[in-house]
């Protein structure tokens, strides 16, 4: 049986190499040497929404806390479930948690997942707070795309 070690290095060179199946095995025989824990949730629900399993992806980070240093890729793994499970009210429940997070990255992400929610409107409210940040942040390389 592998190392816990090797088992981590098979999993990061599985999920860049895209093998999304074989990512997911791996995970799932850490999870049960290791047990489960936020950051290998996260992992998972990547790898079953890439491998077209977005009900899994939703059931594997459904637990983390918004007290993780996880919740908001967890929030993004969850937005990219519902949107791919054609649930646009969810999916924008996800992305607008990121959106009221503080950090300019990741509200730029939240706002770019919504509007790619493309047949949804956004709220008048969405369209002001994503005026107000890309006013804050438009000279920030993580924001200048939303410009």
């Amino acid at each position: 049986m592998s190392s816990h070690n090797e088992l981590h290095e098979q999993k990061e060179a599985l999920m860049a190499s895209e093998k999304f199946h074989e990512a997911i095995r791996v995970i799932e025989q850490i999870i049960a040497a290791e047990g489960l824990n936020d950051d290998l949730s996260v992992s998972l629900g990547r790898m079953q929404l890439r491998a077209g399993n977005p009900k899994a992806a939703l059931a594997a980070v459904v637990d983390i806390a918004p007290s993780s240093d996880k919740y908001l890729d967890a929030m993004l793994v969850t937005g990219h479930a519902y949107k791919a499970l054609n649930q646009l009210e969810d999916a924008a429940g996800a992305y607008g948690i990121l959106v009221d997070c503080g950090s300019p990255h990741l509200q730029a992400v939240g706002f770019w997942s919504l509007v790619d929610l493309k047949t949804r409107k956004l709220s008048d409210h969405e369209v002001e707070k994503l005026k107000a940040f890309v006013k804050q942040h438009e000279s920030s390389p993580d924001v200048r795309y939303l410009a």
